[in-house]
């Protein structure tokens, strides 16, 4: 009885297995082969830039200290399809109000903003990108400067903070 049960049941499994075998499937694969942008370096990725004390006649006379800070890049692969060097777009991101060439600043202070520039004295605007940075090796760095700005004629001192993101577009 055993040995006829076993038999039955392997003929149900056999007819299964040859039902299995004999149906066809199909497999789509659909991917993108990209270029690896550039990483950015830890030490570049969250910094912080001390103000110190700015002087309220300084920045009356429009006299304002300038504060570098750099964005470094890392493990970027040359561009083989092309001759030129492999360029970036840079977006700076924070709370900006309108078409203003600064960044507004939490605190108690009022009529004072947060201005960036590129290495080539260029003003970056809040939001817009500004691209042709190019890259020349594969490890480089992106220059920039922070200055407080007056942005009226009226301005209180007191202490200020803002907190700034970039978006980089690797070309």
């Amino acid at each position: 009885m055993k040995r006829l049960l076993l038999i039955l049941f392997g003929g149900i499994l056999s007819a299964n297995a040859a039902t299995l075998q004999q149906e066809t499937t199909r497999v789509n694969l659909n991917g993108v082969i990209i270029v690896p942008a550039c990483a950015i370096a830890a030490q570049a990725q969250d910094q912080s830039i001390e103000l110190g004390v700015v002087d309220e006649t300084r920045m009356a006379k429009g006299a304002e200290p300038s504060y570098p800070f750099s964005i470094r890049l890392v493990d970027c692969l040359p561009n083989e399809d092309s001759a030129t060097d492999n360029t970036l777009a840079v977006t700076f991101m924070g709370q900006h109000e309108g078409s203003n060439p600064w960044f507004n600043l939490r605190g108690d202070n009022a009529g004072i903003g947060m201005q960036i520039k590129d290495l080539d004295g260029r003003i970056i605007q809040p939001g817009v990108s500004r691209s042709g940075y190019s890259l020349k090796s594969n490890d480089d760095y992106l220059h920039y400067s922070a200055s407080l700005v007056k942005t009226s004629a009226y301005f209180k001192a007191g202490e200020v903070n803002a907190t700034l993101s970039f978006i980089i577009d690797y070309k």
